[in-house]
C-alpha cells in the first residue's frame, strides 16, 4: 500500500471531530508551504512580470477614469476627439492637450501590458516543459 492510500484509508476513519480538526491543520500545512514558494518565487524574481502587468494595469485604470472625464466634459468618445484635434477642427485648448497626451499614454500602456503578457505567455511554457 502506498503512503497516499495509506493517508486516505487513515482519513476516512476519523471521527468527525477529528475529521475537522484535520481540516484546519492541513488547511494550515497547505498554506504555510504556498507562503514558502510564493516568497521564493518572489525572491528568485519569478514574479517581476505580474507585478509590473499589475502596476500597467492600474495606470490604465486611471488614464481611462481621467479620459472618460473628458469625453463626458466635451461629449466626444476619444476617437471622435482625436480624429478632430489632429484635424485642427478642436483648437488649442490645454484640456485637449492633456486629453490627447492621456491617450498617447494609454495606448503605450497597452502595448506595454501586450508585451508583458506575451513575455509571461512564454515564461510559463518554459516552466511547464
Amino acid at each position: 500500500m502506498s503512503n497516499l492510500q495509506e493517508i486516505e484509508s487513515a482519513v476516512s476513519q476519523l471521527t468527525k471531530e477529528e475529521l475537522a480538526a484535520f481540516r484546519v491543520w492541513f488547511a494550515e500545512f497547505d498554506a504555510e508551504i504556498w507562503d514558502r514558494q510564493f516568497e521564493e518565487d518572489v525572491a528568485a524574481g519569478r514574479l517581476d512580470g505580474l507585478a509590473k502587468q499589475a502596476l500597467q494595469h492600474q495606470k490604465l485604470a486611471i488614464y481611462d477614469q481621467d479620459i472618460k472625464k473628458f469625453e463626458q466634459t466635451y461629449k466626444l468618445d476619444s476617437n471622435q476627439f482625436l480624429q478632430q484635434f489632429k484635424a485642427g477642427i478642436l483648437g488649442d485648448e490645454m484640456d485637449f492637450f492633456e486629453w490627447f497626451s492621456l491617450c498617447k499614454l494609454r495606448q503605450d500602456i497597452l502595448v506595454k501590458i501586450g508585451k508583458l503578457e506575451k513575455a509571461l505567455v512564454n515564461f510559463n511554457l518554459i516552466l511547464n516543459r
